[in-house]
């Protein structure tokens, strides 16, 4: 088993306190569930958005950088 960031650690807390059955972990959902939250996020808004120093751009690939990580954890 792989050590997760923290980042990727609390998304996965957070998955396993609401799932149905928190011993098995099926991150096809979760990964793809990332993932659109990150396209989302490019498509909304497709201009340099800049919030506090970070951009769209930076959050979005911070989500696919945390898919990336779950998808590989088993």
């Amino acid at each position: 088993m792989t050590d997760l960031s923290p980042a990727a650690q609390a998304v996965y807390d957070a998955y396993c306190q609401q799932a149905d059955n928190p011993c098995y972990y099926e991150h096809s959902g979760l990964v793809a569930a990332l993932r659109a939250a990150a396209d989302y996020l490019e498509q909304s808004f497709p201009w340099p958005y800049e919030y506090e120093g970070a951009g769209v751009d930076w959050a979005a690939s911070k989500l696919q950088d945390i898919a990336n990580e779950l998808e590989q954890f088993e």
